[in-house]
């Protein structure tokens, strides 16, 4: 509990992000193909960190992660 609200507090610090990452699972969408996410944690912690994984100024009309 504790290490997930001190990460969601500095995501910068403790998760790194790759302006590919949007664009290799675009990519992945578009061949037709499968990808899963497979995770122990609940959602609201999920979706801040994606969110912050994918979430890229540039990257304007891009789906939600969860589609």
């Amino acid at each position: 509990g504790n290490m997930k609200a001190l990460t969601v507090a500095n995501l910068d610090k403790y998760v790194h992000r790759d302006e590919k990452l949007p664009v290799l699972l675009d990519r992945i969408h578009q061949v037709g193909a499968k990808c899963v996410l497979i995770t122990n944690s609940g959602y609201e912690y999920t979706n801040k960190i994606m969110e912050f994984l994918l979430d890229f100024p540039e990257n304007q009309g891009q789906r939600h992660w969860t589609s």
